[in-house]
């Protein structure tokens, strides 16, 4: 006979794979807590279930089943503050996501903008898949850019100690100091006509890992949005071209780039890493 509890019941879901592992670690680097705790993940949950289980409760006020309404208190992206309000008037507040330590930034909102890089959608396609499972949007723009400029020096830190570790291994591996390896390249689209790319050093040993990245590009961002002001606010043009990182970091053609990026990733191996790529 089917019961009120079939509402909330579930089976326990092991998260795990180097997806996982790889975001856990990257979290612990900026004291977010990754517990061992089986509970410690999020789950997507219709309002309507989460009024169910409350009217399943006893007030503590009023000592009769729970009678209220739920309202959000304060809302920023996928984190929110629920009020749970009896019919007696007592309040039950909960928080959706914890506070990452040291910081006033919540837990799903640095991971929904990880989420957001790892998966290549960016922002846009974030609100859009939000939209699709009828979820709050999540935080802004300008406050998504300011959230990736506050994880990238960690980001940064934790690409190169793997791949530091990785190429220590390597060479444990081979048992010197000169390596074989490989080298790929993706760009941002299919032909030579693209304006960035990224190119890939890995190891050939018995499991492959990644060693170094260079990322080539030819255009940047600001520049080309501020020549929309260059006759108009010359002042301010520039301005913007003197104070900003300029993102172009190659000249020549598209076809170009890869041979350009292994080039800086072999000649520089010796200086970062004491390793010397000889394939």
């Amino acid at each position: 006979r089917p019961t009120d509890n079939e509402y909330f019941t579930y089976k326990k879901r092991p998260f795990a794979g180097p997806s996982y592992q790889k975001l856990s670690n990257f979290l612990e680097q900026q004291n977010t807590d990754v517990a061992e705790d089986t509970n410690d993940y999020y789950q997507i949950i219709h309002n309507s279930f989460l009024l169910e289980l409350m009217k399943q409760t006893i007030c503590v006020s009023c000592k009769s089943k729970w009678n209220g309404d739920m309202s959000v208190a304060k809302r920023e992206g996928l984190y929110c503050s629920l009020v749970f309000t009896c019919h007696c008037s007592n309040e039950i507040k909960i928080n959706t996501s914890k506070q990452c330590p040291k910081t006033s930034k919540r837990d799903i909102n640095i991971r929904s903008a990880i989420g957001a890089n790892f998966a290549g959608i960016s922002h846009q396609g974030l609100v859009k898949l939000c939209g699709v499972l009828n979820v709050p949007p999540p935080i802004g723009d300008d406050h998504f850019s300011r959230t990736i400029t506050h994880i990238l020096p960690v980001f940064e830190s934790h690409k190169l100690n793997s791949m530091k570790n990785a190429i220590e291994e390597a060479c444990s591996e081979s048992n010197k100091r000169e390596l074989t390896v490989s080298g790929d390249g993706t760009w941002q689209k299919r032909g030579f006509s693209s304006l960035h790319e990224v190119v890939e050093i890995m190891s050939t040993g018995s499991s492959t890992k990644v060693l170094g990245l260079e990322r080539l590009s030819k255009s940047c961002s600001i520049c080309t949005g501020a020549l929309s002001i260059k006759h108009s606010n010359p002042t301010k043009y520039e301005e913007i071209k003197n104070k900003h990182k300029c993102e172009i970091t190659h000249s020549g053609s598209s076809s170009s780039m890869e041979t350009e990026g292994i080039y800086h990733l072999f000649s520089r191996s010796v200086r970062m890493y004491n390793v010397q790529y000889i394939k």
